[in-house]
């Protein structure tokens, strides 16, 4: 999944749209609205890719508006606008400052590590899979 996806999916997962209760809340949530504001100015209030945005929010579980999202990301190229991506990266900061403790970011996997920033900071899990294919965590 593409970043500007992702980000939006997991502003939605920290309950960006039931509103502000808090600082942290509310740093997110503008965070979130800044990004929207970009994606507005970059291809207009009424563009199809705010629509999508839109109606995800309300819906924020629905599997085929994910997809229909994600869709949207990749016809306009979203994800390969650098004002985008800078708002994208504000509301990344944003969640690992202040989101859901469930709400990490996946730094890098590579060769059974996975290395994810949440909301404890940065941490590392070294995964293996043992001969009966399940995955052990050290």
């Amino acid at each position: 999944m593409d970043p500007l996806t992702t980000a939006i999916l997991t502003a939605l997962v920290a309950g960006v749209t039931a509103g502000a209760t808090d600082v942290g809340k509310k740093a997110i949530v503008d965070a979130y609205e800044g990004l929207k504001d970009v994606i507005k100015t970059k291809f207009g209030a009424q563009s199809e890719l705010i629509t999508t945005i839109t109606s995800l929010e309300s819906k924020p579980d629905s599997a085929g508006r994910k997809a229909t999202l994600q869709e949207e990301v990749v016809a306009t190229q979203a994800d390969q606008d650098a004002e985008i991506m800078a708002a994208v990266q504000v509301l990344e900061e944003k969640l690992a400052a202040h989101g859901d403790e469930r709400v990490q970011k996946m730094l890098r996997s590579a060769g059974g590590k996975q290395t994810m920033r949440g909301r404890g900071g940065i941490q590392t899990q070294d995964m293996t899979d043992s001969p009966d294919g399940e995955q052990l965590m050290e």
